[in-house]
């Protein structure tokens, strides 16, 4: 009886880590939360300090995991050094701490909206990096994410943006994006090593980077070591949209490819505003509605612009 529960189980883990959908949108869910665990971790513990908590334990982990591949791997870490400092510190790091410190002042439905303007941001960069050429439609796609962000920024009064009063936390957001899009830009030259032996480095180097920003925090007075509660959130953020969701996403492209699996990411401001008006109460006005189809359309339109 024993083994036949066994074997059922075994199927049912086999059928899952084979089923692309699933994975992704389990992915998406875990990464969706990460809006609420920015929210509520204030007051909890300090934003530099869930940064840093976050990314050591996760290298100690991937570290563990990895032991067996680290040897060979060295001389392309070491060849291509700058670019992981780059990639962990500036791309990764900074947008965790300006992702943290933005929840200080804004909603985790902001947060959500505003991440998914991250593929426009992509495409103005490589625009002006790599004078990756933009096409009528791309461009049409950018003007709806930016009017999507504006309408969140604003609080559906795009008559504040014309007076500069927009929420301080809004746009810390849109800073902690601009530099995840570099990192995402910044992945294209990536080392041709492990998925998985890759994000063990870049975690590691972001970990590093953490320390003079958390010294800096320290030094300010707003140090805040976490809570009961604030353990938890780091240990949650540290397993579910940090490991678990990126083991999930990695299986997803494997199984679907990447422009497929990056599709799905589009769930994330959804499922965040799902999880902040079930579980922390917060409210969606219309023009989030209005900003999430402008931004859901111009996202469709870099879509299709890559079929043309």
């Amino acid at each position: 009886m024993l083994s036949d529960y066994k074997n059922m189980y075994k199927k049912i883990i086999n059928y899952l880590y084979s089923c692309a959908p699933i994975l992704l949108i389990l992915t998406t869910m875990g990464w969706g939360t990460n809006t609420i665990v920015a929210k509520v971790s204030v007051n909890q513990v300090s934003p530099m300090m869930i940064v840093f908590l976050r990314w050591f334990l996760l290298s100690i982990i991937l570290l563990y995991l990895q032991k067996d591949n680290l040897k060979a791997v060295m001389p392309t870490i070491k060849s291509r050094i700058l670019w992981f400092l780059l990639m962990g510190g500036v791309g990764i790091c900074s947008f965790n701490s300006l992702f943290y410190i933005a929840a200080y002042y804004t909603t985790a439905i902001n947060l959500g909206v505003i991440q998914s303007s991250q593929p426009a941001l992509v495409i103005i960069l490589s625009y002006f990096l790599f004078k990756s050429k933009i096409n009528f439609t791309q461009f049409t796609g950018l003007l709806f994410t930016f009017l999507g962000v504006l309408f969140v920024v604003s609080g559906g009064q795009l008559d504040l943006i014309l007076n500069l009063s927009m929420n301080f936390g809004d746009l810390i957001m849109i800073s902690a994006c601009i530099f995840y899009a570099g990192y995402t830009v910044g992945m294209q030259s990536r080392p041709k090593i492990n998925e998985l032996t890759l994000f063990t480095f870049i975690s590691f180097f972001a970990c590093l980077a953490s320390i003079p920003m958390l010294i800096i925090e320290i030094s300010l007075g707003k140090f805040l070591m976490p809570s009961l509660f604030g353990w938890l959130l780091v240990f949650y953020v540290t397993l579910v949209p940090s490991f678990i969701s990126q083991i999930f996403y990695m299986r997803g492209i494997d199984l679907l490819g990447a422009n497929k699996a990056g599709l799905y990411t589009n769930l994330v401001p959804v499922f965040a505003a799902i999880f902040a008006i079930t579980f922390i109460g917060e409210k969606i006005h219309f023009y989030h509605l209005l900003a999430l189809i402008s931004v859901f359309f111009g996202i469709y339109l870099f879509q299709k612009s890559k079929n043309i």
